[in-house]
């Protein structure tokens, strides 16, 4: 005949501890997950547009004489 085997109030309480910081955990990976899953988009889209605004919005200002080895070879001298 089998028996119930005696768990005292603390393990007892202790294993449901444990049971529901594991069940809160799972769904803090998940959502930690998700969150990351969802900002990689959004951060490359960001970068993206960034890059295409950065690009309107410069001016080029080309150094003086910078093409000067071009057109005259005394210039580089």
């Amino acid at each position: 005949m089998l028996q119930k085997l005696h768990i005292s109030p603390i393990l007892w309480y202790t294993r449901e501890r444990i049971g529901i910081a594991k069940k809160r955990s799972d769904w803090m990976k998940k959502g930690l997950f998700m969150m990351l899953i969802l900002s990689i988009p959004v951060y490359l889209t960001v970068l993206f547009i960034l890059q295409i605004y950065k690009k309107k919005t410069t001016t080029y200002f080309p150094l003086k004489n910078e093409f000067a080895h071009w057109t005259n070879k005394e210039a580089t001298k």
